[in-house]
């Protein structure tokens, strides 16, 4: 069974997470991270996605005894995504721990004023995660801006 933190709501709002796992398991199919912008797909990986990730590497390098350097590579392609000009991006560490997995494969594009960024790990195949966000994202709408 497929269970998330959504709680019975079918309206998502902006600069908020929500998961979806596998019940009673560690398993998390993805996360599903929402920024309200008008930028396209590129644009916004280009001007602030890409430094999310990159002020993560850092802080974790800072915190590690010695610190360390956390090299973050990418791979950008462009694609569609449930009729939406989208990304797949690859992102790869050079550290792995818990909470930042070597590869890291995100879907970024624009639905409604909101950047929609799906982000899950290698789980011996991204083929269920891809699907079940495809099915997950065409369920649910997406707040007005004029409710922040």
């Amino acid at each position: 069974m497929v269970v998330t933190d959504i709680n019975n709501s079918t309206v998502l709002a902006a600069d908020k997470e929500y998961w979806v796992a596998i019940d009673g398991t560690d398993v998390m199919y993805l996360d599903m991270f929402l920024y309200s912008s008008t930028k396209d797909p590129s644009d916004w990986w280009d001007t602030e996605g890409k430094d999310k990730f990159q002020k993560l590497a850092d802080e974790i390098g800072n915190v590690m005894s010695p610190k360390a350097i956390v090299n973050l590579t990418y791979n950008v392609q462009p694609t569609t995504f449930v009729g939406n000009q989208a990304l797949n991006v690859t992102v790869s560490s050079n550290y792995e721990s818990p909470h930042t997995p070597k590869q890291r494969y995100l879907t970024i594009l624009q639905q409604n004023g909101y950047i929609v960024m799906l982000s899950y790990n290698d789980q011996g195949t991204t083929e269920p995660s891809i699907d079940i966000s495809k099915q997950i994202l065409s369920t649910f709408q997406f707040a007005n801006e004029e409710n922040f």
